[in-house]
């Protein structure tokens, strides 16, 4: 294919000049015409030749990036990019006079912290699979730094959307307030999976359906007694209740109104010396109450005494 190319290449150029010259010492308008005409072909041959020849190169590069010793050298050499950076960037001030503090509400130095997981993760993979080495996930590895900086920057995004930051490490002298930030921004370079739950709790927040308050239970009558028995839960926000448990345990209910339930107390939580008490919460499509302790008044490891039908 090299050689046929080659022979294509040298075919087109000598066209090509060919034509030149008949179109520059034409006699007349017709030697001319017929100089553009040769100059043209010799001109698409010479292309093609080139672009041919210029893919097989490339197919043989890419091919040799594609393998695990290439995605290793790749990696590497991203990797002591983002070295190169961070070092640069604490340590000289015309360096990090040039780049903004932030993105947008996320401190900059997010999406470095994002791309290190993602070429943390990729180097790994040259480890992990020796033996296996799939050559398809070529481009997965390539864009592994751009998609874990993308990454990294928006679940920053979604966490304070969750407000889910925590403050105990500005407190501690000598680290960083962000601490948080790059830690959360490493973990969803690191595993996308990380990612995806953060999309989930965020769509879950944002889906959340109009109207649909956070309920909230006030008293259980009795406040204490046997299992099997009926007990009633008064509050607010009970329509719709999908589940109400004693600690894990769901138990069976009726809902009469938006503030009262009914419900059985399950045989199934005093089995086996288990506590004498529960924490009972009731979950709607606005989340989950508070908890109210319930007392067993059976005995532990006792079940209730049924009559006969």
């Amino acid at each position: 294919m090299t050689v046929r190319s080659l022979a294509s290449a040298l075919v087109g150029g000598l066209l090509t000049l060919t034509g030149i010259l008949l179109i520059i010492f034409g006699i007349d308008v017709r030697t001319q015409a017929l100089g553009i005409g040769v100059a043209s072909v010799g001109g698409v041959s010479l292309l093609v030749a080139a672009l041919v020849i210029a893919v097989g190169r490339a197919e043989q590069f890419f091919g040799a990036l594609a393998s695990r010793r290439g995605v290793f050298w790749f990696q590497s050499f991203y990797l002591a990019g983002l070295i190169a950076v961070a070092v640069l960037y604490n340590s000289n001030d015309w360096f990090a006079a040039k780049l903004p503090a932030h993105l947008g509400p996320v401190p900059i130095g997010v999406p470095w912290a994002g791309a290190v997981g993602a070429v943390t993760i990729s180097l790994s993979a040259t480890a992990d699979h020796r033996g296996d080495w799939d050559a398809t996930y070529a481009l997965w590895h390539w864009s592994r730094a751009l998609v874990g900086a993308t990454f990294g920057w928006v679940s920053m995004i979604f966490f304070l959307m969750l407000n889910l930051q925590a403050t105990p490490t500005s407190r501690v002298a000598g680290i960083p307030p962000d601490l948080i930030y790059y830690a959360v921004a490493f973990a969803v370079g690191y595993r996308e999976e990380t990612f995806r739950t953060l999309l989930k709790r965020l769509v879950d927040l944002v889906m959340a359906p109009a109207g649909a308050p956070r309920p909230t239970i006030t008293t259980l009558t009795p406040p204490s007694a046997p299992s099997g028995s009926t007990l009633q839960i008064a509050g607010t926000g009970l329509t719709g209740a999908t589940v109400v448990t004693f600690d894990a345990t769901p138990a069976s209910f009726l809902t009469r109104s938006d503030s009262l339930i009914d419900v059985v107390v399950p045989a199934t939580a005093t089995t086996g010396g288990r506590p004498a008490t529960s924490q009972v919460t009731v979950t709607t499509a606005g989340g989950q109450s508070n908890a109210l302790t319930f007392t067993y008044s059976n005995p532990a490891g006792s079940e209730p005494t049924q009559s006969a039908a």
